[in-house]
Protein backbone atom coordinates (compact mmCIF):
# COMPACT_ATOMS: atom_id res chain seq x y z
CA UNK A 1 0.00 0.00 0.00
CA UNK A 2 2.96 2.13 0.99
CA UNK A 3 4.97 1.40 -2.13
CA UNK A 4 1.92 2.63 -4.10
CA UNK A 5 1.16 5.88 -2.64
CA UNK A 6 5.26 6.63 -3.41
CA UNK A 7 4.67 5.81 -6.53
CA UNK A 8 1.79 8.56 -7.24
CA UNK A 9 3.59 11.24 -5.32
CA UNK A 10 6.39 10.74 -7.90
CA UNK A 11 4.28 10.78 -10.95
CA UNK A 12 2.34 13.83 -9.00
CA UNK A 13 5.63 16.15 -8.94
CA UNK A 14 6.83 14.79 -12.20
CA UNK A 15 3.84 16.81 -13.57
CA UNK A 16 3.98 19.72 -11.98
CA UNK A 17 7.21 20.38 -12.92
CA UNK A 18 6.29 19.69 -16.65
CA UNK A 19 2.92 21.81 -16.57
CA UNK A 20 3.91 24.54 -14.30
CA UNK A 21 7.33 25.73 -15.78
CA UNK A 22 6.32 29.45 -14.72
CA UNK A 23 6.82 28.83 -11.18
CA UNK A 24 10.69 28.49 -11.32
CA UNK A 25 10.40 31.23 -8.99
CA UNK A 26 8.66 28.86 -6.12
CA UNK A 27 12.31 26.99 -6.14
CA UNK A 28 14.81 30.17 -7.31
CA UNK A 29 15.82 32.19 -9.87
CA UNK A 30 19.15 33.30 -11.75
CA UNK A 31 20.48 36.67 -10.80
CA UNK A 32 21.81 39.13 -13.12
CA UNK A 33 25.75 37.95 -12.45
CA UNK A 34 25.11 34.58 -13.12
CA UNK A 35 24.53 32.87 -10.21
CA UNK A 36 21.61 30.86 -8.25
CA UNK A 37 19.82 32.70 -5.55
CA UNK A 38 18.53 30.25 -3.48
CA UNK A 39 15.99 32.24 -1.50
CA UNK A 40 12.46 31.65 -1.31
CA UNK A 41 9.86 34.12 -2.81
CA UNK A 42 6.04 34.14 -3.03
CA UNK A 43 4.50 34.13 -6.63
CA UNK A 44 3.42 37.61 -8.40
CA UNK A 45 -0.69 37.04 -7.68
CA UNK A 46 0.18 36.70 -3.84
CA UNK A 47 1.51 40.27 -3.49
CA UNK A 48 0.36 42.71 -6.00
CA UNK A 49 1.77 45.69 -4.50
CA UNK A 50 5.53 44.16 -5.84
CA UNK A 51 6.28 45.14 -9.18
CA UNK A 52 8.90 43.63 -9.59
CA UNK A 53 10.26 39.83 -8.61
CA UNK A 54 13.40 41.49 -6.54
CA UNK A 55 11.74 44.49 -5.01
CA UNK A 56 13.24 45.07 -1.75
CA UNK A 57 15.51 41.77 -1.81
CA UNK A 58 19.34 43.20 -1.62
CA UNK A 59 21.92 41.18 -3.98
CA UNK A 60 24.56 43.10 -3.13
CA UNK A 61 28.06 43.07 -4.31
CA UNK A 62 29.88 39.23 -4.41
CA UNK A 63 32.82 40.70 -2.36
CA UNK A 64 30.90 41.54 0.40
CA UNK A 65 28.75 38.59 0.63
CA UNK A 66 29.98 35.76 3.22
CA UNK A 67 28.40 33.16 1.34
CA UNK A 68 29.66 34.34 -2.50
CA UNK A 69 29.64 31.11 -4.35
CA UNK A 70 28.20 29.38 -1.68
CA UNK A 71 25.04 27.16 -2.68
CA UNK A 72 22.23 26.60 -0.16
CA UNK A 73 19.69 24.04 -0.62
CA UNK A 74 15.92 24.23 -0.71
CA UNK A 75 14.00 26.54 1.56
CA UNK A 76 17.18 27.38 3.43
CA UNK A 77 17.99 31.22 4.25
CA UNK A 78 21.08 33.15 2.17
CA UNK A 79 21.88 35.06 5.88
CA UNK A 80 21.50 31.66 7.61
CA UNK A 81 25.31 31.11 8.41
CA UNK A 82 26.53 34.63 7.28
CA UNK A 83 28.02 35.23 10.93
CA UNK A 84 30.85 32.74 10.18
CA UNK A 85 33.12 32.39 6.79
CA UNK A 86 33.25 29.81 5.30
CA UNK A 87 33.09 31.16 1.87
CA UNK A 88 33.40 27.39 -1.08
CA UNK A 89 32.14 25.45 1.68
CA UNK A 90 28.83 23.71 0.84
CA UNK A 91 26.72 21.90 3.65
CA UNK A 92 23.58 20.51 3.49
CA UNK A 93 20.53 21.75 4.88
CA UNK A 94 20.49 21.59 8.76
CA UNK A 95 24.30 19.83 8.60
CA UNK A 96 26.68 21.16 10.73
CA UNK A 97 30.03 21.84 9.85
CA UNK A 98 31.81 18.70 12.02
CA UNK A 99 29.67 15.88 9.64
CA UNK A 100 29.99 17.55 6.25
CA UNK A 101 32.06 16.07 3.49
CA UNK A 102 35.74 18.22 3.50
CA UNK A 103 35.66 19.66 6.74
CA UNK A 104 36.99 17.64 9.16
CA UNK A 105 37.17 18.47 12.90
CA UNK A 106 38.61 15.45 13.90
CA UNK A 107 42.45 14.83 15.00
CA UNK A 108 44.73 16.11 12.57
CA UNK A 109 47.21 13.68 11.78
CA UNK A 110 50.99 13.74 13.59
CA UNK A 111 49.94 16.78 15.98
CA UNK A 112 50.70 13.72 18.74
CA UNK A 113 54.57 14.27 17.71
CA UNK A 114 54.89 18.08 16.48
CA UNK A 115 57.08 20.43 18.53
CA UNK A 116 54.74 22.21 21.25
CA UNK A 117 55.80 25.51 19.41
CA UNK A 118 54.25 24.37 15.92
CA UNK A 119 51.30 23.73 17.73
CA UNK A 120 50.22 26.71 18.97
CA UNK A 121 51.63 28.57 16.01
CA UNK A 122 48.86 26.29 13.88
CA UNK A 123 45.81 28.72 12.11
CA UNK A 124 42.45 27.30 11.96
CA UNK A 125 39.87 28.38 9.78
CA UNK A 126 38.37 30.72 11.92
CA UNK A 127 41.12 32.94 11.28
CA UNK A 128 43.17 32.39 14.57
CA UNK A 129 45.35 30.23 16.29
CA UNK A 130 43.79 26.64 16.22
CA UNK A 131 45.32 26.40 20.01
CA UNK A 132 43.23 29.42 20.96
CA UNK A 133 39.69 28.53 19.50
CA UNK A 134 37.10 26.97 21.48
CA UNK A 135 35.99 24.97 17.92
CA UNK A 136 39.20 23.75 16.81
CA UNK A 137 41.50 23.39 19.36
CA UNK A 138 40.85 19.63 19.45
CA UNK A 139 42.09 19.28 16.28
CA UNK A 140 45.83 19.52 17.53
CA UNK A 141 44.75 17.46 20.76
CA UNK A 142 44.56 20.30 23.21
CA UNK A 143 41.93 20.64 26.00
CA UNK A 144 41.73 24.32 28.05
CA UNK A 145 42.42 23.37 31.78
CA UNK A 146 39.55 25.43 33.99
CA UNK A 147 39.00 25.12 37.27
CA UNK A 148 36.78 22.43 37.57
CA UNK A 149 38.97 20.20 35.28
CA UNK A 150 42.38 20.71 37.24
CA UNK A 151 39.84 19.28 40.46
CA UNK A 152 38.99 16.60 38.38
CA UNK A 153 42.22 15.31 37.01
CA UNK A 154 45.96 14.01 38.59
CA UNK A 155 48.89 15.05 37.43
CA UNK A 156 52.07 14.55 38.41
CA UNK A 157 55.63 15.40 36.96
CA UNK A 158 57.99 12.68 35.27
CA UNK A 159 61.17 11.85 36.50
CA UNK A 160 63.64 8.97 36.38
CA UNK A 161 63.38 6.14 38.55
CA UNK A 162 65.88 3.49 39.85
CA UNK A 163 65.03 -0.27 38.53
CA UNK A 164 66.18 -3.38 37.53
CA UNK A 165 65.74 -5.01 34.01
CA UNK A 166 62.30 -6.65 34.26
CA UNK A 167 61.30 -10.00 33.30
CA UNK A 168 57.47 -10.93 33.27
CA UNK A 169 56.92 -14.61 34.36
CA UNK A 170 53.57 -16.21 35.36
CA UNK A 171 53.31 -20.09 36.22
CA UNK A 172 52.17 -22.72 39.18
CA UNK A 173 52.77 -22.63 43.10
CA UNK A 174 53.09 -26.14 44.44
CA UNK A 175 55.00 -27.68 47.65
CA UNK A 176 58.72 -27.47 48.74
CA UNK A 177 59.31 -31.02 48.17
CA UNK A 178 62.15 -31.02 51.43
CA UNK A 179 58.97 -29.31 53.52
CA UNK A 180 56.15 -32.72 52.88
CA UNK A 181 55.84 -35.59 54.94
CA UNK A 182 54.29 -38.47 54.16
CA UNK A 183 53.20 -40.60 57.44
CA UNK A 184 53.20 -44.25 57.13
CA UNK A 185 52.62 -47.52 59.46
CA UNK A 186 55.40 -49.35 60.49
CA UNK A 187 53.38 -52.31 61.65
CA UNK A 188 50.29 -54.57 60.34
CA UNK A 189 47.49 -53.67 62.51
CA UNK A 190 44.27 -51.89 62.31
CA UNK A 191 43.51 -48.27 62.68
CA UNK A 192 41.94 -47.72 66.10
CA UNK A 193 41.24 -44.17 65.70
CA UNK A 194 41.87 -41.04 63.55
CA UNK A 195 42.42 -37.60 65.20
CA UNK A 196 43.13 -35.67 62.28
CA UNK A 197 41.09 -34.39 58.64
CA UNK A 198 42.33 -32.88 55.63
CA UNK A 199 43.73 -29.35 55.96
CA UNK A 200 44.05 -29.42 59.84
CA UNK A 201 46.96 -27.74 61.05
CA UNK A 202 49.32 -29.45 63.49
CA UNK A 203 52.24 -28.96 65.42
CA UNK A 204 55.75 -31.45 65.12
CA UNK A 205 54.88 -34.46 67.77
CA UNK A 206 51.02 -33.53 67.87
CA UNK A 207 49.04 -37.27 67.21
CA UNK A 208 47.75 -37.55 64.20
CA UNK A 209 46.55 -42.00 64.71
CA UNK A 210 46.30 -44.86 66.87
CA UNK A 211 47.43 -48.53 65.72
CA UNK A 212 46.71 -52.14 66.99
CA UNK A 213 48.97 -54.47 66.18
CA UNK A 214 49.63 -57.95 67.70
CA UNK A 215 52.80 -57.97 65.90
CA UNK A 216 53.62 -54.77 68.06
CA UNK A 217 51.80 -56.40 71.55
CA UNK A 218 54.36 -59.94 70.91
CA UNK A 219 57.67 -58.01 70.35
CA UNK A 220 56.79 -56.05 73.60
CA UNK A 221 56.25 -58.82 75.80
CA UNK A 222 59.46 -60.44 74.52
CA UNK A 223 61.10 -57.66 75.88
CA UNK A 224 59.79 -57.77 79.23
CA UNK A 225 60.23 -61.80 79.33
CA UNK A 226 63.88 -61.46 77.96
CA UNK A 227 64.10 -58.21 80.66
CA UNK A 228 63.52 -60.71 83.55
CA UNK A 229 65.99 -63.83 81.90
CA UNK A 230 68.81 -60.85 81.73
CA UNK A 231 68.56 -60.27 85.20
CA UNK A 232 68.80 -63.38 86.35
CA UNK A 233 71.39 -64.38 84.18
CA UNK A 234 73.65 -61.43 85.03
CA UNK A 235 73.47 -61.48 88.67
CA UNK A 236 74.60 -65.60 87.82
CA UNK A 237 77.56 -63.80 86.00
CA UNK A 238 78.57 -61.74 89.09
CA UNK A 239 78.64 -64.38 91.08
CA UNK A 240 81.00 -66.47 89.51
CA UNK A 241 82.97 -64.09 89.15
CA UNK A 242 83.32 -63.37 92.48
CA UNK A 243 83.94 -67.40 93.19
CA UNK A 244 86.64 -66.68 90.51
CA UNK A 245 88.35 -64.05 92.09
CA UNK A 246 88.69 -66.51 95.56
CA UNK A 247 89.57 -69.14 94.01
CA UNK A 248 86.80 -71.29 94.52
CA UNK A 249 84.64 -71.67 91.49
CA UNK A 250 86.04 -72.80 88.28
CA UNK A 251 86.83 -71.15 85.13
CA UNK A 252 84.45 -73.32 82.66
CA UNK A 253 81.89 -71.90 85.10
CA UNK A 254 82.71 -68.11 84.95
CA UNK A 255 82.97 -68.65 81.24
CA UNK A 256 79.50 -70.53 80.99
CA UNK A 257 77.95 -67.66 82.70
CA UNK A 258 78.89 -64.76 80.88
CA UNK A 259 78.74 -66.57 77.86
CA UNK A 260 74.97 -66.90 78.25
CA UNK A 261 74.93 -62.74 79.51
CA UNK A 262 76.24 -61.52 76.54
CA UNK A 263 73.65 -63.12 75.03
CA UNK A 264 70.79 -62.34 76.39
CA UNK A 265 72.04 -59.04 76.47
CA UNK A 266 72.83 -58.85 72.30
CA UNK A 267 69.09 -60.03 72.18
CA UNK A 268 67.74 -57.42 74.39
CA UNK A 269 69.37 -55.04 71.74
CA UNK A 270 67.52 -56.81 68.89
CA UNK A 271 64.41 -56.37 70.67
CA UNK A 272 65.03 -52.86 71.54
CA UNK A 273 65.82 -52.03 67.67
CA UNK A 274 62.92 -53.52 66.48
CA UNK A 275 60.86 -51.80 69.03
CA UNK A 276 62.49 -48.60 67.45
CA UNK A 277 61.39 -49.42 64.27
CA UNK A 278 58.06 -50.41 64.78
CA UNK A 279 58.10 -46.54 66.09
CA UNK A 280 57.83 -46.88 69.66
CA UNK A 281 59.60 -44.36 71.46
CA UNK A 282 62.76 -44.89 73.45
CA UNK A 283 60.39 -44.17 77.13
CA UNK A 284 58.50 -46.38 75.83
CA UNK A 285 60.79 -49.15 75.35
CA UNK A 286 62.29 -48.22 78.52
CA UNK A 287 58.79 -48.85 80.80
CA UNK A 288 58.24 -52.24 78.67
CA UNK A 289 62.08 -53.54 80.10
CA UNK A 290 61.11 -52.12 83.17
CA UNK A 291 57.62 -53.99 83.61
CA UNK A 292 55.91 -51.33 83.68
CA UNK A 293 52.72 -50.79 81.88
CA UNK A 294 53.08 -49.68 78.46
CA UNK A 295 50.86 -49.11 75.32
CA UNK A 296 52.97 -51.06 73.71
CA UNK A 297 52.56 -54.43 75.58
CA UNK A 298 48.80 -53.99 74.32
CA UNK A 299 49.72 -53.30 70.71
CA UNK A 300 48.50 -50.04 70.82
CA UNK A 301 51.26 -47.72 68.58
CA UNK A 302 50.50 -44.04 68.19
CA UNK A 303 51.55 -41.95 65.29
CA UNK A 304 52.63 -38.49 65.18
CA UNK A 305 53.02 -35.26 62.71
CA UNK A 306 56.84 -35.20 62.37
CA UNK A 307 57.08 -31.56 61.22
CA UNK A 308 54.55 -28.22 61.55
CA UNK A 309 52.34 -28.00 58.97
CA UNK A 310 48.93 -28.75 57.93
CA UNK A 311 47.36 -32.26 56.60
CA UNK A 312 47.04 -32.62 52.92
CA UNK A 313 45.92 -36.79 52.36
CA UNK A 314 44.08 -39.08 54.63
CA UNK A 315 44.69 -42.38 53.59
CA UNK A 316 43.05 -44.61 56.01
CA UNK A 317 39.89 -44.21 58.44
CA UNK A 318 38.69 -46.02 61.20
CA UNK A 319 38.96 -49.77 61.37
CA UNK A 320 40.94 -50.29 58.53
CA UNK A 321 43.25 -52.47 57.97
CA UNK A 322 46.61 -50.84 57.36
CA UNK A 323 49.93 -53.01 56.00
CA UNK A 324 53.71 -52.00 56.75
CA UNK A 325 54.59 -49.44 55.39
CA UNK A 326 51.54 -48.13 54.13
CA UNK A 327 50.81 -44.70 54.14
CA UNK A 328 48.42 -43.05 56.80
CA UNK A 329 48.64 -39.20 56.28
CA UNK A 330 50.37 -36.66 54.23
CA UNK A 331 51.52 -33.25 55.98
CA UNK A 332 52.68 -29.84 54.27
CA UNK A 333 54.83 -26.94 55.93
CA UNK A 334 53.03 -24.37 53.44
CA UNK A 335 55.15 -21.67 55.10
CA UNK A 336 57.48 -21.71 52.69
CA UNK A 337 56.32 -22.82 49.08
CA UNK A 338 57.83 -23.24 45.73
CA UNK A 339 56.89 -22.06 42.01
CA UNK A 340 57.85 -23.16 38.71
CA UNK A 341 58.28 -20.10 36.46
CA UNK A 342 58.38 -20.30 33.21
CA UNK A 343 60.35 -17.16 30.49
CA UNK A 344 60.48 -16.47 27.32
CA UNK A 345 64.14 -17.54 25.44
CA UNK A 346 64.55 -13.86 24.46
CA UNK A 347 65.15 -13.58 28.31
CA UNK A 348 66.86 -16.99 28.93
CA UNK A 349 70.48 -15.18 28.35
CA UNK A 350 70.29 -12.59 30.41
CA UNK A 351 68.55 -14.59 33.07
CA UNK A 352 71.29 -17.25 33.22
CA UNK A 353 74.54 -14.42 33.55
CA UNK A 354 72.77 -13.28 36.48
CA UNK A 355 71.58 -16.41 38.10
CA UNK A 356 75.71 -16.97 38.03
CA UNK A 357 76.69 -13.49 39.99
CA UNK A 358 73.48 -14.21 42.41
CA UNK A 359 71.39 -11.32 41.02
CA UNK A 360 68.00 -11.94 40.54
CA UNK A 361 65.47 -10.45 43.18
CA UNK A 362 61.65 -10.50 42.04
CA UNK A 363 58.13 -10.48 43.44
CA UNK A 364 54.72 -12.46 42.40
CA UNK A 365 50.75 -11.57 42.82
CA UNK A 366 47.78 -14.04 43.27
CA UNK A 367 44.54 -13.68 41.76
CA UNK A 368 43.00 -13.88 45.25
CA UNK A 369 45.22 -10.87 46.67
CA UNK A 370 46.16 -8.70 43.88
CA UNK A 371 47.12 -5.56 45.84
CA UNK A 372 49.98 -7.93 47.59
CA UNK A 373 53.24 -8.53 46.62
CA UNK A 374 55.34 -11.66 47.70
CA UNK A 375 59.09 -11.46 47.65
CA UNK A 376 60.57 -14.25 45.73
CA UNK A 377 64.28 -16.16 45.79
CA UNK A 378 65.61 -17.35 42.67
CA UNK A 379 66.70 -21.37 43.50
CA UNK A 380 67.53 -22.19 39.57
CA UNK A 381 66.75 -23.47 36.11
CA UNK A 382 65.65 -26.46 34.72
CA UNK A 383 67.90 -28.12 32.52
CA UNK A 384 65.98 -28.10 29.34
CA UNK A 385 63.44 -25.48 27.59
CA UNK A 386 59.90 -27.17 27.23
CA UNK A 387 59.53 -28.68 23.46
CA UNK A 388 56.00 -27.88 23.58
CA UNK A 389 55.37 -24.18 24.59
CA UNK A 390 59.44 -23.08 23.83
CA UNK A 391 59.76 -21.83 27.70
CA UNK A 392 62.30 -22.12 30.54
CA UNK A 393 61.40 -23.32 33.63
CA UNK A 394 62.91 -21.11 36.86
CA UNK A 395 62.82 -22.68 40.14
CA UNK A 396 61.41 -19.40 42.46
CA UNK A 397 60.70 -19.62 46.56
CA UNK A 398 57.74 -18.04 48.55
CA UNK A 399 57.96 -17.09 52.18
CA UNK A 400 54.37 -17.27 53.35
CA UNK A 401 54.56 -17.28 57.26
CA UNK A 402 51.67 -16.28 57.12
CA UNK A 403 50.08 -19.37 54.92
CA UNK A 404 47.63 -16.65 52.41
CA UNK A 405 49.48 -18.29 49.37
CA UNK A 406 48.34 -22.52 48.83
CA UNK A 407 49.74 -24.96 46.60
CA UNK A 408 48.10 -24.68 42.82
CA UNK A 409 47.39 -21.11 43.17
CA UNK A 410 47.96 -19.18 39.74
CA UNK A 411 50.84 -16.67 40.14
CA UNK A 412 52.45 -13.89 38.00
CA UNK A 413 55.16 -11.16 38.67
CA UNK A 414 58.21 -9.97 37.76
CA UNK A 415 62.06 -10.90 38.26
CA UNK A 416 64.54 -7.80 38.50
CA UNK A 417 67.85 -8.82 36.88
CA UNK A 418 71.39 -6.81 36.54
CA UNK A 419 72.36 -3.76 38.65
CA UNK A 420 70.18 -0.76 38.95
CA UNK A 421 69.22 2.01 36.69
CA UNK A 422 67.89 4.83 35.60
CA UNK A 423 64.27 5.08 33.86
CA UNK A 424 61.98 7.38 32.67
CA UNK A 425 58.66 5.33 33.98
CA UNK A 426 55.24 6.61 33.11
CA UNK A 427 51.99 4.75 35.00
CA UNK A 428 50.82 2.36 32.92
CA UNK A 429 47.02 3.66 33.37
CA UNK A 430 48.36 7.14 31.95
CA UNK A 431 49.02 5.98 28.66
CA UNK A 432 45.88 5.13 26.44
CA UNK A 433 45.83 4.04 23.04
CA UNK A 434 44.37 5.13 19.60
CA UNK A 435 44.68 3.77 15.99
CA UNK A 436 47.33 1.68 17.69
CA UNK A 437 49.21 5.00 19.06
CA UNK A 438 50.00 5.49 22.38
CA UNK A 439 49.64 8.52 24.01
CA UNK A 440 49.83 10.62 27.15
CA UNK A 441 48.25 14.12 27.89
CA UNK A 442 51.28 16.84 28.89
CA UNK A 443 50.60 20.18 30.49
CA UNK A 444 51.38 23.63 28.90
CA UNK A 445 50.93 26.74 30.25
CA UNK A 446 46.97 26.72 30.41
CA UNK A 447 46.09 23.46 27.83
CA UNK A 448 46.29 19.70 28.11
CA UNK A 449 48.06 18.23 25.17
CA UNK A 450 47.84 15.09 23.77
CA UNK A 451 51.80 13.64 22.58
CA UNK A 452 52.20 10.62 21.03
CA UNK A 453 54.60 8.40 22.86
CA UNK A 454 57.05 5.74 22.55
CA UNK A 455 57.16 2.91 25.20
CA UNK A 456 57.78 -0.57 26.33
CA UNK A 457 55.69 -2.61 28.54
CA UNK A 458 58.81 -4.35 30.56
CA UNK A 459 57.35 -3.77 33.75
CA UNK A 460 53.44 -4.90 34.77
CA UNK A 461 52.84 -0.98 36.54
CA UNK A 462 54.38 0.88 34.45
CA UNK A 463 55.29 1.29 30.52
CA UNK A 464 59.14 2.10 29.97
CA UNK A 465 59.69 5.77 27.79
CA UNK A 466 61.70 5.52 25.03
CA UNK A 467 60.38 9.18 23.52
CA UNK A 468 57.44 11.31 23.07
CA UNK A 469 57.51 12.69 26.58
CA UNK A 470 60.85 14.16 28.50
CA UNK A 471 61.73 14.27 32.04
CA UNK A 472 60.10 17.40 34.12
CA UNK A 473 57.25 16.90 31.75
CA UNK A 474 53.81 17.54 33.62
CA UNK A 475 51.52 14.52 32.67
CA UNK A 476 48.26 13.34 33.48
CA UNK A 477 48.19 10.40 35.98
CA UNK A 478 44.16 10.23 36.30
CA UNK A 479 41.62 11.36 34.63
CA UNK A 480 42.84 11.30 31.17
CA UNK A 481 39.58 9.52 29.67
CA UNK A 482 37.63 13.16 30.57
CA UNK A 483 40.14 14.70 27.96
CA UNK A 484 39.52 11.85 25.51
CA UNK A 485 36.39 12.47 25.34
CA UNK A 486 36.82 16.08 24.37
CA UNK A 487 39.19 16.03 21.97
CA UNK A 488 37.72 12.52 19.90
CA UNK A 489 34.66 14.79 19.67
CA UNK A 490 35.48 15.35 16.19
CA UNK A 491 35.51 11.72 15.55
CA UNK A 492 32.11 11.20 17.35
CA UNK A 493 30.29 13.33 14.41
CA UNK A 494 30.70 16.83 17.03
CA UNK A 495 31.38 20.44 15.07
CA UNK A 496 30.85 24.32 15.00
CA UNK A 497 27.27 23.81 13.80
CA UNK A 498 25.24 26.39 11.79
Amino acid sequence: MKIGMNKNIVVLVALMVILLPGQASLWGHTLPDGSSCGGTHAPKTQNPELKEEHAGHDHGAPTDDDHAGHAHAAGESCGASAAIKHAGHAHAVGESCGTSAGHDHGLKADVGLKPVAELYSMGCEHGINSVKCDDCRYEIGAVKITDMLAKMVKTDVLHKTKLKQAVNFRGELEYDNNLLRTVTSPVLGVVATMNVRVGDSVKAGQLLAVLESRELAGTALELQKLSSELGLAQKKYEREELLSSKKIGTAESLQNAKQAYDSLLLENKRLRGQLRIMGVSVGEIDKVENGQDSAALFGRLSLTAPVNGRVTKVFTTIGGAIGEYQPVAEIADISKLRIKAFVGEKDIMSLLENAKANNISGYLRVGAFKDIKFDVKFVGVDSEVSRGTRLLGVNLEVNNPDELLRPVMFAQGELFLGATEEYLLLPASAVFKDDSKNYVFVEHEDMFLMREVSVDYNYSEYALVKSGIKEGDKYVVEGSFLLQSDVFRGKMGAGCAH
